[in-house]
């Protein structure tokens, strides 16, 4: 268990919440930094901080989670370079 003396920094990562009844959750979990969504999820926790768009704190019960979805992140503008390859190469 851990000592509840020690606080470790957490990050606001952006999320939709589908729950087994059919509603939808938008808004945020807290993470740590080394942590994945995925990480939180399947942590010995019961329940999940949550805050929605309005700013009200929640604590979801993880067993009326369906899925969480990261939200959409920008991706990096692909390049037309050649690809890189890394050691012995024969044509």
């Amino acid at each position: 268990m851990m000592n509840r003396t020690q606080v470790k920094p957490k990050l606001k990562q952006e999320v939709e919440i589908a729950l087994h009844g059919g509603e939808t959750l938008a808004g945020n979990i807290f993470i740590t930094p080394d942590q994945r969504v995925v990480d939180a999820l399947n942590d010995e926790r019961m329940f999940l901080p949550f805050q929605d768009t309005a700013g009200t704190l929640y604590m979801v019960n993880k067993q009326a989670v369906r899925f969480i979805k990261p939200a959409a992140q920008e991706q990096p503008a692909r390049t037309q370079q050649a690809p890189q390859f890394i050691g012995n190469y024969r044509t």
